[in-house]
């Protein structure tokens, strides 16, 4: 089982251009986090993989911050985000 993070490209930016459009209204004061799975083959792979990108949007900032990362764990996306925030931490 492993969660790794995988760099930006223009692929998975578009795969997730949807959960960029900024949201309507008042900014809240936590942020909005939207979290999105899907199958992502890179070139140097023979197989695609799964991808869990997270996009939060925080209040006062004019972008969303975009993280992806390429796992093999059945999990929700919410689920594997956490587990690989908690993974990181633990190796600090």
């Amino acid at each position: 089982m492993y969660a790794i993070r995988l760099p930006a490209n223009d692929t998975l930016n578009k795969m997730v251009e949807p959960l960029t459009v900024r949201p309507v209204g008042s900014p809240p004061e936590k942020p909005q986090v939207r979290y999105r799975d899907f199958a992502y083959q890179a070139k140097s792979r023979n197989c695609p993989s799964r991808v869990i990108a997270k996009v939060e949007w925080y209040r006062g900032k004019l972008f969303p911050r975009i993280g992806f990362i390429v796992t093999n764990l059945s999990r929700s996306a919410k689920r594997v985000v956490r587990f690989y925030n908690q993974w990181g931490t633990a190796e600090q």
